[in-house]
């Protein structure tokens, strides 16, 4: 079994999805007997492998000569039959030959052919034979179609299995049953047995005989090959009782016993009129004074319940008992926040009071507010997807506006976990290996969560880059979508990602702070139908995590001025074969020596920052490229903020920007990697200006731009650090230790927040309950930042700081205003101490950073820093 677990290991998550349609790993291959016999796809492969794969047999080296579509094992067992296991990838047909080189098998080969279509059906019959070849040296097989598929190759007899017509099949006592069989793999009929004793008989033709009982009652009935007596199918009959004058009917079910992925809707009905159907869910016998049955049951996520019923009615004796068995999963298939009440026509959703009812399915639904209940048709609540079931969802709690379309686990409350859950799996989103949800004390120490106790989060490690997505129903018109995010600070790097409506980009984005903000995507317009909503990381180097919460779509909203239409100028999506388009408008004005490119374009091989596009100016024939965009500003002060980036070849180009012809910026792009710059500041009336972006040179060179955004400068009347005391938010981990977390600032390698009484020993913080800690460890110095506006003034630095006692040596550590050291400190004491920077003049406003660096080398070394302030000196 060890060569076989790891061949599953192998099969499962490389080229193909999971066969359970779940998280790779799941390998159970059925749910339960008690809960419904049909197979997952894994029963199907591994079952060929525990089959074919010899025990205890010899691995024999192959060589596929460097195929990237065919993977293959081969095995010889002691009794001298050969088994070859071939993996091939879906997207074109292919031959295949078994070379065995100088070794005659003088064996006939058997093919047995695993595809993903295989019919998960309560017979659990594995792939049969589907072909043979004669021995040899060699064989080829020249019927390999352009599916994915997982292929067996034996010298090995193929085993008999035995399929029944009726797996499941339902009787009343007394009443014959006609079961049929086919042997598969060998030839004969079969023999039929009933297993123990008073469960019935069955005849030499299948006639089976139900006995009389009064509860329900599971019976074996067996089909044994003649053939191969080791081959058998069991058919699992359910005896009911027979219908008796003076007893009532017993209760039926709607639902088989099952596993299901998310809530459903139970009826129980009694064909003896009037009679009362009491039921349990512990297991226990139904009697006239448990459950009474009223109004069709809801089946809730995430519950397991075994669902006894017995029908009774006065002058009669009652029914005999029937039971069913179901689990059902947290699979979201409902607005965040709502709950199955019932099903289209299938009665009335029932609460009290009032509260919002969700009609419709797969994202499309009518919303309104009802009293009191109301019934689930299209009658009433209007038809938002004509063609599809829909189901009525509730919700108590009424808000102030109604989605326009709805998000699958929005919120990424599901699947619940207290720590971090990775895909690939399906709730609502689409989860790869690199996107999933966390909680709140989840590994990532996440901010929390704007929404609920989960987030979603997007991430890239190893040089693969994470993507979650949802497809979902649009009706036709114009939408924006709005999410939150934040940046993970206390591991790894910032995660860009991009935000697709199918293929087209409708933002690009770069959370840099570590609390959740408000984003928003440009807006998009649909004809309706089922469209694909994506977030993919677009960082390839590093470690870097995304947290992204309370996605919605929402009608379009008017943008704040100034605002920059096709800023990453992803519209209109460029075709021509050179992959550039030049001389258009789009937002932008372009001149014939401007326009933009498409990742992959002779231009660049460098992916755009943002999106799929950029824009580009060159110089040529004399004519120098520009490209501009009339936009309103409210009066103010700004700076302008973009990427920039070499061609691939050729002389880089120096590019002016300008707000009405007056230059706020002037770069040479070095790097054919995009790097980030940002204009001087510029102050402007109210009314409309005119951004330009233009090539300065006049030879033959080239520059490529991308993500240009306005950033208004408000300048406060004094400078004030936010969370200087480190307060915010409140820590509740257990050691009182948050790594790299914290309001306002930002934290780099050991560094972070403590509270008084943490695993560092540290004195009471001398403003408030918490203080933020400088550590050395394994040559890694801490650091924390912040970046705020300065008025323009004569300024210094003070905060209050002390040593760690309790462990470790002595850290040092710097203070820098942007690049600028101002000052070295070293705190001997474990009492808190005042210390103050150097002072500092600047003679402008301006956006500045501040940072304290530890400088200490080798060694476990720790500061802790509280109370900053910014003095203004005279």
């Amino acid at each position: 079994m060890g060569v076989k677990s790891a061949l599953m290991w192998q099969l499962n998550g490389v080229w193909t999805n999971d066969p359970t349609g779940g998280t790779n790993g799941t390998y159970t291959m059925w749910d339960a007997v008690v809960l419904g016999l049909k197979p997952r796809k894994t029963f199907y492969i591994a079952g060929m492998l525990n089959r074919y794969i010899p025990e205890h047999s010899e691995v024999l080296s192959v060589n596929t000569g460097g195929s990237s579509d065919v993977r293959a094992a081969a095995f010889r067992g002691e009794d001298g039959n050969y088994t070859v296991l071939v993996e091939t990838k879906a997207g074109s047909s292919k031959e295949i030959t078994l070379d065995f080189g100088n070794t005659a098998v003088n064996k006939t080969f058997r093919k047995l052919v695993y595809k993903n279509d295989v019919v998960q059906e309560a017979n659990a019959i594995l792939p049969p034979v589907t072909a043979t070849f004669p021995g040899g040296s060699s064989l080829t097989d020249s019927a390999v179609d352009d599916e994915y598929n997982v292929i067996i190759y034996t010298t090995q007899p193929a085993q008999t299995q035995v399929k029944l017509d009726q797996v499941n099949p339902t009787v009343r006592s007394g009443d014959s049953l006609t079961l049929a069989a086919d042997v598969i793999d060998n030839t004969g009929g079969v023999t039929w047995s009933v297993a123990g004793q008073n469960s019935g008989t069955i005849n030499s033709s299948g006639v089976y005989q139900a006995p009389q009982v009064t509860d329900e009652t599971l019976i074996a009935v067996r089909a044994t090959s003649t053939a191969d007596p080791s081959a058998y199918g069991v058919a699992l009959v359910r005896v009911l009782p027979s219908s008796q004058t003076g007893r009532v009917e017993v209760p039926t079910f709607s639902l088989d016993q099952h596993v299901f992925p998310s809530s459903e809707v139970l009826y129980l009905e009694s064909a003896t009129s009037g009679a009362q159907i009491r039921y349990t869910t512990d297991g226990s016998e139904p009697t006239s004074q448990s459950t009474l049955y009223v109004r069709p049951i809801i089946l809730n996520e995430g519950s397991l319940a075994l669902y006894k019923a017995k029908a009774f009615k006065s002058g009669m004796q009652p029914s005999g008992t029937v039971s069913s068995l179901y689990q059902i999963g947290q699979i979201s298939s409902a607005p965040d926040g709502y709950k199955l009440c019932m099903i289209e026509n299938g009665g009335d959703c029932y609460f009290e009071g009032k509260a919002v009812v969700a009609y419709g399915a797969d994202g499309l639904f009518n919303y309104s507010i009802q009293e009191n209940g109301v019934a689930c048709t299209s009658a009433i609540l209007g038809d938002p997807i004509p063609g599809i079931d829909k189901r009525c969802f509730v919700n108590p709690d009424i808000p102030d506006e109604l989605p326009v379309v709805t998000f699958f686990n929005a919120g990424f409350e599901k699947p619940a976990t207290t720590s971090a859950r990775p895909g690939p799996m399906t709730n609502g989103w689409v989860f790869d290996s690199r996107s999933g949800v966390q909680h709140n004390n989840g590994p990532f120490q996440a901010p929390t969560a704007p929404q609920g106790v989960q987030t979603g989060y997007l991430k890239t490690d190893g040089g693969i880059s994470g993507t979650l997505s949802q497809s979902i129903h649009f009706k036709p018109g114009t939408y924006q979508m709005s999410f939150q995010a934040a940046k993970r600070t206390s591991f790894g790097g910032t995660q860009s990602f991009d935000v697709y409506f199918d293929d087209q980009v409708i933002g690009s984005y770069q959370p840099e702070s570590g609390s959740f903000e408000t984003f928003r995507t440009d807006a998009f317009e649909t004809t309706g139908g089922k469209h694909t909503i994506q977030f993919v990381a677009t960082t390839t180097q590093g470690d870097n995590t995304a947290f992204i919460d309370d996605v919605r779509i929402t009608l379009p909203q008017t943008p704040a001025d100034p605002h920059l239409a096709n800023s990453s100028f992803e519209s209109p999506v460029v075709t021509d074969p050179t992959g550039t388009i030049s001389g258009i408008t789009a937002g932008w004005s372009f001149n014939d020596q401007a326009g933009m490119m498409r990742n992959g374009s002779s231009m660049s091989a460098v992916t755009a920052p943002a999106g799929v596009q950029a824009a580009f100016v060159r110089s040529q024939n004399g004519v120098q490229g520009t490209f501009q965009q009339s936009l309103t500003f409210p009066a103010g002060s700004y700076t302008i903020n973009f990427k920039a980036a070499a061609p691939n070849s050729g002389q880089s180009q120096a590019i002016h920007v300008q707000i009405d012809g007056q230059t706020v910026a002037s770069v040479t792009p070095a790097s054919t990697a995009y790097q980030s710059f940002t204009s001087d500041w510029f102050t402007v009336a109210a009314g409309s200006h005119t951004l330009t972006f233009t090539a300065a040179d006049t030879g033959t060179g080239a520059a490529l731009i991308d993500q240009v955004s306005i950033e208004a400068i408000i300048v406060p009347d004094e400078a004030v650090l936010l969370n200087g005391g480190f307060e915010n938010p409140t820590i509740t981990s257990q050691n009182g230790v948050v790594v790299a977390s914290g309001e306002g600032w930002s934290f780099k390698n050991n560094a972070g927040r403590i509270r008084n009484g943490s695993v560092f020993g540290a004195s009471n913080a001398p403003e408030g309950t918490q203080a933020s800690y400088l550590q050395t460890l394994n040559g890694k110095q801490g650091e924390l930042s912040q970046s705020l506006i300065f008025p323009a003034g004569h300024y210094a630095i003070q905060f209050q700081a002390a040593k760690r006692t309790s462990f470790g040596g002595q850290q040092s550590f710097d203070v820098y205003l942007d690049e600028q050291s101002i000052g070295s400190f070293t705190p001997t004491s474990g009492t808190y101490a005042v210390f103050t920077t150097n002072a500092f003049q600047l003679t402008e406003p301006g956006k500045h950073q501040i940072r304290f660096v530890g400088t200490s080398g080798p060694g476990d070394n720790t500061a802790f820093i509280d109370e900053v302030v910014i003095t203004a000196l005279p």
